[in-house]
């Protein structure tokens, strides 16, 4: 599979929008944008980066090294409430799965059992792309 297949149907899955970035903040791939967007996401997407002000909030935050998915509240951008999910193989960090949680309906079990079943996927798609740069 791959990871734009990967993030549609977590998208259509989880009623929401999926994004995935690298460790710079950049969209390496994105679904469908539905009602959820908000102008940081829109930006974002459109530059295929995140604004700078934002991503040095996410910086100091330490995002890309947290081993656990992070609440991550962007109120004070104008932005809804994120849910970001590390993307690791073994000691390496690989990206970042976003999911927007603000303003929808509470995510349950079965959602976080794709959301774990989406990383692993997109784990060994992003370890095996890093592995074929690196040669």
């Amino acid at each position: 599979m791959n990871l734009q297949d990967l993030v549609d149907e977590l998208a259509e899955t989880l009623g929401r929008s999926v994004v995935i970035n690298d460790l710079a903040y950049r969209p390496i791939v994105a679904s469908a944008q539905g009602d959820d967007i908000d102008e940081v996401r829109a930006r974002a997407l459109l530059r295929r980066m995140t604004p700078p002000r934002e991503r040095a909030y996410l910086e100091t935050l330490r995002v890309t090294q947290s081993r656990r998915p992070l609440t991550i509240d962007l109120a004070q951008f104008g932005a809804h409430e994120r849910l970001a999910v590390p993307i690791w193989h073994d000691d390496t960090p690989l990206g970042v799965l976003w999911l927007i949680t603000g303003n929808l309906p509470p995510l349950q079990d079965h959602d976080f059992r794709a959301v774990d079943a989406a990383v692993e996927v997109a784990r060994g798609v992003l370890a095996e792309r890093n592995t074929a740069g690196a040669s």
